[in-house]
């Protein structure tokens, strides 16, 4: 999809039930807003889970070692 400076935009189909999405509306306001469009902001929150999971292993670790 092009917009209006040729500005090409391509979008992906949700791969994981682990996301979340914000709407964000985009308002000109001239005397009135006026809505011109929406921004989908997605997050993979498998990558966040990765390495929270890594992170608990390496502290794991580093405590057991010290005992």
């Amino acid at each position: 999809m092009k917009d209006d400076s040729a500005q090409r935009w391509q979008s992906e189909q949700i791969k994981h039930q682990d996301m979340m999405e914000k709407h964000f509306p985009l308002i000109y306001n001239n005397n009135g807003a006026t809505q011109v469009g929406s921004l989908l902001a997605q997050v993979d929150l498998n990558n966040i889970y990765l390495r929270l999971y890594d992170k608990a292993v390496v502290i794991l670790l580093a405590n057991a070692v010290n005992n």
